[in-house]
């Protein structure tokens, strides 16, 4: 998908606060990837872009708005869990992890600014290879090992259509916190 743009996307040389988008890495239901310029560090950064496609559409100035009134409650739901998410992963120090580097919301929608890699995504390689090596296998451990796992995990897919609320998964639901007494003791 690299060098194209796609229907929701923002178009090269559209600036972001200072940055500025040279083509669309990928898009998948919630968001689009970006690769783009750091005007002000001269360097490449990816930049993730909440734009979940079943709630939301980008309008001519560039905004980002629910498809509807109804959808407004879960839209906004994601988004916040969105910027959540890119705060937690920020604290983050692992080679596996890609390093963020700023979140902010603009648009109407929010941004995750993070290094960007050079390379095969793990898509690409299994699509080369049809099997995932040693490393790759190690890689995969490592990653729940780091404690990546235990980000905020929500299934946006999940909602309970009686109330129209998103439903979160339990590794989202923060622990139950200990009853003042058996703190006491």
């Amino acid at each position: 998908m690299n060098g194209k743009s796609t229907r929701n996307s923002l178009l090269p040389g559209y600036k972001l606060h200072w940055y500025e988008i040279k083509s669309v890495l990928g898009q998948g239901g919630f968001g689009i990837t970006y690769l783009a310029t750091d005007l002000n560090l001269h360097r490449d950064v990816a930049i993730k872009e909440y734009l979940p496609i079943e709630l939301a559409v980008r309008e001519d100035d560039s905004s980002v708005h629910p498809v509807s009134e109804t959808q407004s409650h879960q839209y906004n739901w994601g988004l916040e869990r969105f910027i959540t998410e890119a705060r937690i992963l920020a604290k983050f120090r692992h080679p596996n992890i890609v390093l963020v580097q700023a979140v902010f919301e603009e648009n109407n929608t929010g941004y995750i600014i993070m290094q960007y890699e050079h390379g095969q995504s793990l898509r690409q390689k299994l699509e080369d290879k049809k099997t995932m090596e040693e490393c790759d296998a190690i890689y995969g451990i490592t990653m729940e090992e780091s404690g990546v796992s235990q980000l905020i995990s929500v299934d946006f897919k999940k909602f309970d259509s009686a109330k129209t609320q998103p439903q979160e998964t339990a590794a989202s639901e923060p622990p139950e916190e200990p009853d003042a007494k058996e703190a006491v003791a």
